[in-house]
């Protein structure tokens, strides 16, 4: 259903247009305030903003900035370029010229023997290529010394399962004063947010590194402390389906297995699975949420939809009749090669008393979060 295809804009750098590549650490510029932000419509496609104040420090040097254009789809080693859409840079209220040019490239032919090279006189480019540099958009500002200029940076794209906020090796300094914030609103009901660098909420929504906020159901914002930010300058955020096309499981984020269906005499193969968000995205969702119980904040990633889906998950494992047709087909058609169940297949004799102590205290905590704001 979903690829790792999103193509993003790295993090603002200085860039060099005559060799096309970034600079690194020149000391001209200084970042006083960083705002990134993911906006996920019904659709699947994704606005997303990338907000700057940034202040020159030297009384020369480079007027030129970059972002460099990614992608996560690999085929054979190789990477495909895929344009972002609707590209505006917005600089104190005016807009700015963009030029694109292509990275240097390697050629290969139908048995993948490389015939061709353009390295732009320089093969340490190679680096830069193999690990997804597609590209570059670049753009000149009129920065005088002591000038500070806000910067707006928005573009479009699709298939958002993957997006890496990061400019490795190419690094412009942040103040120490300077904090990273990053919005996250999560419309299109089918991804569900698995990774966000750094931030495990568990019993807290505030630590030494990190602050979350829900201002609403749909949205989070998560507030990276300057020093943890200026150590690590990247973040990483994923996206996991709740179901895939059978036989491809690797973006599961929730299995239902049902009771005595398989495994008969495991009971741990038995229960509601999700995607435990301290891990990297594995072949199968692993924590059973029938047997582990919840911390308070653990899911509160997920969206109001998505959580009713996690919650009514436990009543799925025991096989009770839904009458809601979204549930039935979220619930039981897509985790199964049945394109129908029988009123056999059904516990006609579930009660509240049916579901384990540890799923009713699970499915407090969830409704918990249906209904939290801060």
């Amino acid at each position: 259903m979903f690829s790792y295809q999103g193509t993003f804009l790295g993090r603002i750098v200085e860039f060099d247009s005559e060799n096309i590549i970034g600079l690194m650490e020149t000391g001209n510029y200084l970042i006083t305030h960083e705002h990134i932000s993911y906006i996920l419509d019904k659709n699947g496609m994704i606005e997303v903003t990338y907000q700057y104040t940034i202040q020159k420090i030297t009384h020369s040097g480079n007027n030129t900035f970059g972002l460099s254009l990614r992608n996560r789809t690999h085929d054979g080693g190789l990477v495909y370029d895929i344009p972002v859409n609707e590209l505006s840079i917005i600089a104190n209220g005016n807009h700015i010229g963009i030029n694109h040019v292509e990275s240097p490239h390697i050629i290969f032919d139908d048995n993948g023997i490389p015939i061709e090279f353009d390295w732009n006189n320089n093969e340490e480019h190679w680096r830069f290529i193999t690990s997804g540099y597609l590209g570059w958009y670049y753009f000149t500002l009129d920065f005088q010394p002591d000038d500070e200029l806000n910067i707006t940076i928005k573009y479009q794209t699709s298939d958002p399962v993957c997006m890496r906020y990061n400019s490795h090796p190419f690094w412009i300094p942040v103040a120490n004063t300077a904090e990273l914030t990053v919005t996250i609103e999560n419309n299109f009901n089918e991804l569900f947010l698995t990774t966000i660098t750094n931030c495990r909420p568990r019993g807290t929504l505030i630590t030494e590194n990190w602050r979350l906020e829900k201002p609403s159901q749909a949205q989070l914002i998560i507030t990276y402390t300057s020093g943890w930010f200026s150590k690590n300058k990247g973040v990483f955020i994923d996206f996991s389906s709740i179901h895939e096309p059978r036989g491809s499981p690797s973006l599961h984020f929730l299995s239902v297995v049902w009771e005595g269906l398989y495994f008969p005499d495991n009971i741990e193969r038995h229960g509601v699975f999700i995607h435990d968000f301290d891990r990297p995205i594995s072949w199968y969702p692993n924590r059973n949420l029938s047997l582990y119980e919840l911390e308070p904040y653990e899911l509160v990633f997920l969206n109001r939809w998505q959580l009713r889906i996690i919650r009514n998950a436990f009543y799925a494992r025991h096989k009770f009749r839904f009458n809601d047709p979204e549930l039935i087909q979220f619930l039981y058609y897509n985790f199964s090669s049945r394109e129908y169940f029988p009123d056999s297949f059904f516990n006609m004799n579930f009660t509240e008393e049916t579901l384990s102590a540890i799923e009713r205290k699970n499915i407090e905590i969830i409704q918990r979060l249906e209904n939290f704001t801060d």
